[in-house]
C-alpha cells in the first residue's frame, strides 16, 4: 500500500513541477492552483484514469500511515507518540490530495481558489482568526525548515535502502537532497505567506500553494527562483518514484 502511494506522490509532484515550470515561462491558460492542475488533467484523453490511480495510491499510503503510527513501537511514550503525530499528520495530507484526485477524477470542476478565499476570510473575520492563521503558517515555515535540514544533512538515508554501488548511492543521496530541498524551500515559503496574510488581512496571501507559486511568478527574479523549484520538484518526484522500490518500511 506504501510503496502505490509513492507511485501516486510521484505523479501529484511532477505536475507541481511542470506546474511552476509553466507559471515560470509565463505559458498561456497556466494556473497558480495544484487543484486547476487536477482539472487540466482531467479533461486530457486518459486524464480521468491518471487521477484515479493517484487518488488510489495516495489514501494507500494515508491508511499504512495510520496503521504505521498505531503500531509504532518506541519503549519511550513521549517519543512513540511523537512518531504517532509525525505518522498521523502525513496520512491526513495524503488523505486530502487523494480526495482531491478523487473528486476531479468523478468530474467535479468546483473553482477550489474561491473557496479557499472564502473559507480564508471567514478564519480572517473570526475572533482569533488572524492568531490562528499566524500559527499555522509559523508551523509550515517550521516543517519547511525541517525538511530542508534533512535534506541537506541526509537523514532521509534511515527510511531507504541505500543501494551499495557507489555510482547509484550517490545518485540516490543527490536526488534525495534536492527533493527534499526545494520542497522544504516551498513549504517556508507558503508558511510565511500565510503568516504574512494573517498581519496583513490578505487572504489572497494565505492561498497555501497556489499563493505562494502565483507570489513567485509575479515577479522576473521570482520566475527564476519558480523555475528552479519547479526542476526541484520534477527531481524530487524520481525521488519518489525509487522509493517504490527502495524505501524501508519494516
Amino acid at each position: 500500500m506504501a510503496r502505490a502511494g509513492y507511485g501516486g506522490s510521484a505523479v501529484l509532484r511532477l505536475l507541481i513541477g511542470v506546474l511552476a515550470l509553466l507559471l515560470a515561462l509565463r505559458a498561456p491558460g497556466a494556473q497558480p492552483d495544484v487543484s486547476g492542475a487536477f482539472g487540466a488533467v482531467a479533461r486530457v484523453p486518459g486524464g480521468v484514469v491518471l487521477l484515479g490511480l493517484v487518488a488510489i495510491g495516495e489514501a494507500a499510503l494515508a491508511v499504512w500511515l495510520v496503521v504505521a503510527g498505531i503500531l509504532s513501537s518506541s519503549s519511550h511514550t513521549l517519543e512513540r507518540w511523537r512518531q504517532r503525530l509525525v505518522y498521523w499528520g502525513r496520512a491526513v495530507f495524503y488523505g486530502v490530495v487523494a480526495t482531491t484526485a478523487a473528486r476531479f477524477a468523478l468530474g467535479a470542476h468546483e473553482n477550489s481558489a474561491r473557496s479557499e478565499h472564502r473559507a480564508e476570510r471567514h478564519l480572517l473575520d473570526a475572533p482569533g482568526g488572524p492568531v490562528v492563521l499566524a500559527l499555522l503558517g509559523a508551523t509550515v515555515l517550521v516543517v519547511g525548515v525541517g525538511m530542508v535540514w534533512v535534506g541537506g544533512s541526509l537523514r532521509f538515508r534511515r527510511t531507504i535502502h541505500v543501494p551499495a554501488s557507489r555510482g547509484r548511492r550517490r545518485c540516490v543521496l543527490v536526488v534525495g537532497a534536492v527533493g527534499y530541498v526545494v520542497r522544504g524551500i516551498t513549504l517556508a515559503v507558503v508558511g510565511v505567506l500565510v503568516a504574512g496574510g494573517a498581519f496583513t488581512d490578505d487572504p489572497h496571501r494565505s492561498d497555501g500553494l497556489a499563493g505562494a507559486l502565483d507570489w513567485l511568478a509575479a515577479d522576473p527574479v521570482g520566475r527564476i527562483v519558480l523555475a528552479l523549484l519547479g526542476a526541484g520538484w520534477i527531481v524530487s518526484a524520481v525521488y519518489s518514484a525509487l522509493r517504490i522500490r527502495i524505501a524501508r518500511l519494516g
